[in-house]
This record gives C-alpha cells, structure tokens and sequence, in this order.
C-alpha cells in the first residue's frame, strides 16, 4: 500500500481533492492504481489518500531506464 499525503493551503481545494478522490474510488480498471481510502485531518489542512502500491512505476522505470522517448509516450 501507498499513502499519498497532501498538505493544503486553500480550503477551496479540499472540495476538489475530495470530488476526485471519489471518482478515483469508482474507477475499475488495471491500468488505474486503486485507491482504498482518504482521511482529512481535523483542521483539514492534510489530506492521506491510501492507495494500490505500484513498484513498477514511470518514476521506478525513469530512474532505471532515463525518460520515455516520444514514440513510446
């Protein structure tokens, strides 16, 4: 599992960051990294989102292989 933490400034943004986590929740799909949960703390000045751990990463493969050429993007 992987825990995703945001920190946020703008309170306007937790509205956003909860309306995405919740679509995020309902899309089924391999390609897509699950997500299991979210907590705000009580201020809501962070957020955790918990989600699917993905080792083999774009970040894992461009520190392995350097960056993706065009074609393959």
């Amino acid at each position: 599992m992987a825990i995703k933490v945001m920190h946020i400034e703008d309170k306007r943004l937790l509205s956003k960051l909860e309306a995405e986590y919740e679509l995020m929740s309902t899309l089924k799909h391999r390609h897509i990294i699950q997500c299991y949960g979210c907590l705000i703390n009580e201020e809501g000045t962070e957020a955790s989102i918990f989600m699917e751990l993905m080792p083999n990463s774009l970040q894992t493969q461009y520190r392995n292989f350097g960056p993706l050429h065009e074609r393959v993007i």
